[in-house]
């Protein structure tokens, strides 16, 4: 049919094996709509990852392979022509056009737990598809062009394709998100009983122990629960405690919150005690703080996530110089200095 014709004209674009009355008709079709172009930009996206990772024949590829073909390729009766290209990155071997994009999906299924591509452009709206980060931090780029970066062990659940009314996405831990502009659609976040709702701005959501936190970074959101609803503007946030589901805003104190998408521990003012917390969680070493007024210390200052935990810790100490660290067991206590 229609489709598949041109699934096979685009794979030739793509392979570069179009001849030049082929190729203008594949660029006239990507351009002729946004969904086209986002559509080619997934194929590509598929190619390359198979490209990255190499296409193996082992048992579980194989066994991968069987099961697309009876999920995937066979859905709706519908198989997509068996021809023979040669790859440019592997000259002394030829796959089918078939085994080429199912050796892709199939990457995708064991590398990013994903069927990212065939989901969001195959399925109907509705139905939805899961991403898990795992022991990664991911990015995925929804089919409004929204960009979310989930952090390690997360979990994000969205419909394959937005309803006319709204664009609704469920969290579980931690992720940023940038969001597109549409006016006529609200983006939607719902984590734990917390809805936060925008229109296009960027802004992160931290849920762990029944305990959420959302802070703003540019734009403007709405976090509602059961009871009530409050705006946050950029660089306000609020936390909202298991038991205690009082909303109430404070403002935000650098960019501790963004480190696992820019690498960077970013203080403005920032009280000692939160950069703390967040070092112990990120290299998973509790810090205690034996003397609670250390804890206000106000740090200015960026770190990077790749530097040595003793590191931070021994320029924090060169800081503030009635601050002392020691390690007992497991733990790394803040003390006051006997010399300040």
């Amino acid at each position: 049919d229609k489709d598949e014709a041109m699934d096979d004209l685009l794979v030739k674009y793509l392979l570069k094996e179009a001849t030049p009355e082929e190729s203008s008709l594949a660029e006239n079709w990507i351009a002729a709509s946004p969904d086209h172009h986002r559509y080619y930009e997934g194929l590509k996206q598929v190619w390359q990852t198979s490209r990255q990772e190499g296409v193996t024949d082992s048992p579980d590829t194989q066994k991968a392979w069987r099961r697309f073909q009876r999920e995937v390729i066979t859905t709706g009766n519908r198989t997509t022509p068996v021809q023979t290209i040669r790859t440019p990155d592997m000259p002394s071997r030829t796959v089918t056009m078939k085994r080429l994009f199912a050796a892709a999906a199939v990457l995708l299924v064991l590398i990013t737990g994903g069927w990212l591509l065939y989901h969001q452009l195959r399925l109907s709206p509705g139905q939805l598809y899961s991403v898990i980060s795992q022991d990664q931090i991911r990015t995925v780029t929804l089919s409004d062009g929204t960009v979310i970066t989930l952090n390690k062990h997360s979990k994000l659940d969205y419909p394959i394709k937005f309803s006319s009314k709204n664009r609704t996405v469920r969290l579980q831990g931690e992720a940023f998100f940038n969001v597109a502009q549409q006016t006529d659609r609200p983006f939607i976040v719902q984590v734990n009983n917390l809805t936060v709702t925008v229109l296009g701005t960027s802004f992160n959501i931290d849920e762990k122990h029944g305990s959420t936190e959302v802070i703003v970074e540019t734009g403007r959101v709405k976090v509602t629960d059961r009871r009530s609803s409050v705006q946050l503007s950029a660089h306000e946030k609020i936390m909202v405690h298991q038991g205690n589901g009082t909303l109430k805003k404070v403002p935000v104190s650098g960019q501790l919150y963004d480190y696992y998408r820019t690498g960077l521990f970013v203080c403005h003012k920032t009280p000692l005690r939160e950069l703390l917390s967040m070092l112990g969680e990120v290299y998973d070493v509790p810090v205690v703080i034996a003397d609670s007024s250390l804890g206000d210390l106000p740090l200015t200052t960026t770190f990077h996530r790749d530097q040595p935990l003793d590191t931070i810790l021994s320029i924090i100490s060169q800081t503030f110089n009635q601050v002392n660290f020691r390690r007992q067991g497991e733990e790394i206590i803040l003390t006051r200095s006997a010399h300040p």
